[in-house]
């Protein structure tokens, strides 16, 4: 992943208060289940990246 990416995941676990770990964990299982999808949908491998970080962090707050 990108230097961007890792940067928006650390703070992204920061707000969250989990592990960048976890979180990044998670964003990978997002992106295996959606970026098929998200590509064929005219999204960019950027706008593919901040959407499976987002949805992963929704899911993780949810599951606390």
């Amino acid at each position: 992943m990108s230097t961007e990416i890792n940067e928006m995941i650390q703070k992204v676990a920061q707000q969250t208060g989990v592990d960048k770990e976890s979180l990044a964990s998670k964003m990978q299982v997002v992106l295996t289940e959606q970026s098929a999808a998200w590509s064929n949908a005219g999204k960019t491998e950027e706008q593919v990246n901040v959407l499976a970080l987002r949805v992963a962090a929704r899911q993780i707050v949810a599951e606390k």
